[in-house]
């Protein structure tokens, strides 16, 4: 089945915390570690109230749309979903829907802010995947919308797609009828 996962406003949602630690495990230099603090730092907001204008405040999540930096910084954030499930791939949680000859890395398809997520029809490999999915949500501070991420069974048996339905959590409209 192919899982189209929807991240509620996704630019905005992302912890500068997380992200610091994020880039620090991959390897990045303190140079660059404190270039990305002092960025995110430097970020403020203030509150205009019937053209007055309020208190101002640093932001401890998002980044700015239309900033070069922040698509990088998202794909660093998916790269760590890739990441986790993979280690939940070599737990054997969950298991690739095809062998692969070129890569041992679980099938995830990343595009800006739409994430497609493939994998077998199976309630139990599903109810880990939400409890991965969930994790990664507490961890980076972006969290997926259940009610708008979509589940597209190929192949699956009817009886079976309840089942999925309910594991995955999604409404009846946004959980169409295997193909």
């Amino acid at each position: 089945m192919i899982i189209k996962l929807d991240f509620e406003k996704a630019f905005d949602r992302i912890e500068h915390q997380a992200m610091l630690i994020l880039m620090q495990a991959k390897g990045f230099g303190q140079k660059w570690l404190k270039r990305m603090k002092d960025i995110m730092e430097s970020r403020t907001s203030t509150v205009l109230l019937n053209g007055v204008i309020g208190k101002t405040f640093h932001c401890r999540w998002g980044v700015t749309q239309g900033d070069p930096l922040s698509p990088l910084l998202f794909v660093l954030a998916a790269d760590f979903l890739q990441s986790m499930i993979n280690k939940a791939k070599d737990l054997g949680l969950i298991q690739l829907p095809i062998p692969t000859v070129y890569t041992n890395d679980f099938l995830v398809v990343q595009y800006a802010d739409d994430t497609l997520i493939i994998m077998e029809g199976d309630a139990r490999q599903l109810f880990f995947l939400k409890a991965l999915l969930n994790n990664f949500s507490l961890a980076i501070g972006l969290r997926i919308n259940f009610n708008k991420s979509m589940m597209v069974p190929i192949n699956v048996a009817d009886e079976k797609l309840y089942l999925l339905a309910r594991t995955f959590g999604c409404s009846k409209g946004l959980c169409p009828s295997p193909i």
